[in-house]
């Protein structure tokens, strides 16, 4: 009877296992039951990729992703038509079928070539309004990246390069194209160093530089450089000579710079027939004098100084042939020596031309002028004075006194008038501070 039992029970256990459509185990008896579902992965929907085992009701864990040359995996599907998306998240309770889908990416980039005469680079490649194209060099070691829109890139820098290109539409991206490698060789830049006309030397331009000749000599004359052109605009600077050729054209080029000369000028003409205007009181004293001058004339410098050498006065700058003395500074009767000179705005060794220097001996006749003491005082004392020539103002003190407990009102003179700012002075006179308690 057990025996009988034992088979109903295992025939059982078969008819269940073939009812459920499940290639699994199921174990019957004592022990439990469990059941174990077959997921296949399809690269596409004919090529088994693998299979994996997973017991009932169990989530997934997915693979990692498939690879597939010239594709992109977009994710799997329980389909081949890839209308519906498979959900890891959802319980297997079933033997399962997936597909993997994939979208196409840009074919790489084909045909690369280099064109030395433009020194463009050029490749074929898929084109369209969403395409890039993703230039990658190294120049000399030295990586950069470029996005381009069309199917070429010209250089511009001498180097050694390597390049590839990536196509690159939307987000996605082709395999880079082969690596060519290809040379910008910089052309040969010579100077030609000329003297007028008379070439005076030749120089090759290295490392971006070149090296000066030996600067030229000429009696009565100093070289001031290398100028580019012939009406000495543009300074040449030989620490830079590169940049004055025309980069634009990858081929040997010479060009000629020229030296500058500065040549002594011819000094400006003596000053003639100097005259003293011997002026009477209240008069302005003035010497003058008489001068040629051309289109270089910038001024008349003058010294003065007493028949010992003495400087009394000097002055520059004087665009009219005369100077008026300042009075204060001379005496009456006494000689004086004037020495005048016509200053070029030419220069040379970094000093204005001038003329030969014209002197001139004169008598200083001007009465002397009445002069009279203003004091201001405090109580008495002495807070300050001012020295005034007769028939002008006197200048009040800028910092007005204080007295302890009183306030300054004004300046009063003895019989307490006040003496103000616009009062006239005739003679010394002292000036009193006037306070209020």
């Amino acid at each position: 009877m057990r025996i009988i039992r034992k088979r109903l029970l295992g025939l059982l256990c078969i008819l269940s296992l073939g009812a459920a459509a499940v290639i699994g185990l199921t174990s019957c008896g004592g022990g439990g039951s469990g059941v174990v579902y077959k997921v296949n992965f399809y690269r596409d929907t004919k090529t088994l990729w693998q299979t994996m085992e997973i017991d009932a009701d169990k989530d997934l864990t997915l693979p990692e992703d498939p690879e597939r040359d010239g594709f992109v995996f977009i994710g799997w599907y329980t389909d081949k038509e890839y209308t519906n998306a498979f959900d890891k998240d959802a319980p297997i309770k079933g033997n399962v079928t997936l597909y993997a889908a994939w979208k196409a990416l840009p074919a790489a980039p084909t045909n690369l070539k280099w064109n030395k005469t433009t020194e463009t680079l050029s490749w074929e490649a898929k084109t369209g309004e969403n395409v890039s194209y993703i230039l990658t060099y190294t120049k000399d070691g030295q990586e950069k990246t470029e996005t381009l829109d069309k199917l070429s890139y010209t250089f511009t820098e001498v180097g050694n390069y390597q390049a590839s290109v990536v196509v690159k539409e939307g987000e996605d991206s082709s395999k880079p194209s082969s690596i060519l490698s290809f040379s910008i060789v910089a052309p040969k830049y010579t100077v030609k160093f000329k003297d007028g006309e008379a070439d005076y030397a030749t120089a090759e331009v290295l490392n971006q530089a070149v090296t000066l000749p030996a600067a030229p000599t000429k009696v009565d004359a100093h070289f001031k450089g290398w100028y580019t052109d012939t009406t000495f605009d543009t300074v040449f600077d030989e620490t830079r000579a590169n940049t004055f050729f025309d980069s634009t054209i990858r081929k040997d080029q010479t060009i000629s710079v020229f030296a500058k000369w500065e040549y002594k000028p011819v000094a400006p003409a003596k000053v003639e027939r100097i005259t003293y205007n011997d002026a009477k009181l209240g008069q302005e004293q003035k010497l003058y004098w008489q001068a040629s001058t051309d289109a270089n004339f910038d001024y008349y410098g003058i010294k003065i100084t007493t028949m010992d050498g003495t400087s009394v006065e000097t002055a520059t700058n004087l665009k009219t042939p005369q100077f008026v003395l300042n009075n204060a500074k001379y005496t009456a009767g006494v000689t004086y020596y004037a020495e005048i000179r016509v200053i070029s705005k030419l220069t040379w060794e970094e000093q204005q031309i001038q003329s030969e220097t014209a002197t001139k001996e004169f008598k200083f006749n001007i009465v002397p002028e009445d002069r009279f003491t203003v004091t201001f005082k405090v109580d008495g004392v002495k807070y300050s004075s001012d020295n005034v020539q007769d028939g002008e103002t006197a200048t009040l003190p800028p910092v007005v006194p204080t007295k302890p407990n009183f306030v300054f009102v004004k300046w009063v003179l003895a019989d307490n008038t006040e003496f103000k700012a616009t009062t006239v002075v005739t003679a010394d006179v002292d000036v009193h501070a006037y306070f209020a308690a």
